[in-house]
């Protein structure tokens, strides 16, 4: 049970992260070599490293610094052995709100993000 814990409270930074806009905080729960995959509908995807995706958090207004709430719905946790799971959560980066897939992998320094798959579920206000 530890781990669906550790999991959990992995989770809950990266809702505070995404919120924050903080690019420390995602720098230390991703894996360096992480990839993250926006199905954009019709057979179309966009590819992301993680390098890239910090300077796309790093060049936007925070959903914090908006005056938006923390929105974040953990779905489900697929836990495979001791140290390898899949997480389902809705997240947001107000406006926008997503459905994530994270890949975790827990490693020497604990869970760690190892993919992301998502794709945007709406625009809009609201949780």
């Amino acid at each position: 049970m530890d781990n669906i814990r550790d999991i959990t409270r992995l989770v809950d930074r990266y809702f505070a992260a995404l919120h924050a806009g903080d690019v420390a905080e995602i720098g230390r729960i991703f894996l360096p070599e992480c990839d993250l995959i926006q199905a954009k509908g019709e057979g179309d995807y966009a590819h992301m490293t993680l390098p890239a995706y910090l300077e796309v958090v790093a060049g936007r207004p925070s959903p914090e610094a908006a005056g938006h709430p923390v929105f974040g719905e953990l779905l489900s946790i697929d836990l495979n052995g001791p140290d390898l799971a899949v997480v389902t959560l809705n997240s947001a980066v107000q406006p926008r709100f997503f459905c994530d897939f994270l890949t975790l992998i827990r490693t020497a320094d604990g869970w760690r993000i190892a993919s992301k798959i998502y794709r945007l579920l709406r625009v809009g206000d609201g949780g």
